[in-house]
């Protein structure tokens, strides 16, 4: 490794601890407050880019070629709490969107598209617009022509500003009829494959998908998609991804499940209609074989787990595995892996090893300041308050929020 890498912490977020003092659960730190206690591997930093009050709970971002950093802001989870104070989860149909001030676009959710601004060219941002809010559970954004696709409330659309105040002012949906459900287990993107097909994961979703260029409903199953945002056209692919479907640079994808690191998927779907006679039981292969695979080493406090409470220490929350696809770390990252666990407080990495027409993944030491550490390459260990879902090392250093 080549001098100091960069690693960006991204949205190192103050969140709310509710209880009573007589509980174990701490107050709510500051952003830098949390930066402090945060532990890196040796020759990595961390620096904060965007916090609360310029965002609120951030699940997801992508870069914008003009160099707007566009986030998602999943506000009403868990609950979906409506103005009135009542909890809803139910799926409405789709519908034009409106701009923040104009009212009437899911009004009784509050989830939000937002996109930051450095305007002072700091390196970090100062500026935040609310794109679109009132959005029912958004896990998703993509920069796309002159604006964003977005996944939120069973659907995936397109929203633009066509009036340059920064608000989206049109809405086409593009695929609609995902499963509602669980709003951790809902379709969620995007990535750009090299066939210029925009790639989805299913989420551990269902539904029968609809598109206006596809007649008939199509049985999601347990299958990810690809689609052509433009057109509307759409074909499911390997999978069933959780949340985070992603590629290397030579157009091998990949994905992942609550307690699987990752999988890969060897085999795209539509090849298999090319033999009728050739059965194949299953598209993707686990990769993480190795004794004890699951366990993680965090630092930080773990909460009490009153469900599956053996899972302590364990992979329980894999997401958003990400290929590293950069060159700033150095020759001897570029087959990782960064794979984050929200509910141990920390960032996984792993290395992939060609094993045949797949992959094996292998553990590597990091070295944090456990003393045991293993395979864990960014780790919370003040409050553990702050918990990373989605990762992008593909544009940068490696970001995380």
């Amino acid at each position: 490794m080549k001098g100091t890498c960069l690693v960006i912490l991204f949205a190192i977020g103050v969140f709310r601890c509710l209880g009573d003092a007589s509980d174990n659960r701490q107050s709510p730190n500051t952003a830098q407050g949390t930066l402090a206690g945060l532990c890196v591997s040796p020759g990595f930093k961390i620096e904060i880019v965007a916090s609360e009050p310029l965002i609120e709970s951030p699940v997801a971002f992508e870069w914008g070629a003009d160099g707007k950093l566009w986030v998602v802001e999943m506000r009403d989870y868990p609950s979906g709490e409506s103005k009135a104070g009542n909890e809803t989860n139910s799926y409405q149909k789709p519908g034009p969107a409106l701009p923040p001030s104009g009212g009437g676009f899911r009004r009784e959710h509050h989830g939000r598209i937002v996109f930051l601004e450095d305007s002072k060219h700091s390196g970090v941002y100062d500026k935040a617009t609310v794109f679109l809010d009132g959005l029912t559970y958004p896990n998703s954004v993509y920069p796309w022509r002159k604006g964003v696709l977005v996944s939120a409330n069973g659907e995936i659309f397109y929203a633009e500003d066509t009036h340059g105040d920064g608000k989206a002012d049109v809405h086409k949906t593009i695929l609609w009829g995902f499963s509602p459900g669980n709003p951790q287990h809902r379709v969620n993107g995007f990535e750009s494959g090299l066939d210029n097909w925009v790639y989805a994961a299913n989420g551990d979703n269902s539904g029968r998908i609809r598109s206006l260029s596809v007649k008939n409903p199509v049985a999601m199953g347990g299958c990810d998609l690809r689609f052509q945002p433009d057109s509307g056209e759409f074909e499911l692919e390997a999978g069933c991804t959780q949340y985070g479907r992603h590629r290397d640079d030579w157009g091998n994808w990949f994905g992942d499940h609550n307690v699987t690191w990752l999988w890969h998927y060897f085999l795209p779907m539509r090849y298999l209609p090319r033999n009728s006679q050739w059965f194949v039981a299953d598209l993707k292969h686990e990769t993480a074989n190795y004794p004890d695979c699951r366990r993680v080493y965090p630092t930080s406090p773990m909460l009490p787990r009153y469900n599956e409470p053996a899972d302590t220490n364990q992979a329980t929350s894999a997401s958003s595995p990400m290929p590293y696809r950069d060159e700033l770390f150095g020759p001897e990252y570029e087959r990782s892996v960064f794979i984050c666990d929200s509910a141990h407080s920390l960032v996984h990495r792993e290395v992939l090893e060609p094993d045949g027409v797949t992959f094996r993944l292998t553990a590597v030491e990091c070295g944090v300041s456990t003393g045991q550490a293993v395979r864990t390459n960014l780790s919370r260990k003040a409050d553990g308050m702050g918990r990373p879902v989605s990762s992008n090392a593909s544009r940068c250093a490696l970001a995380a929020c």
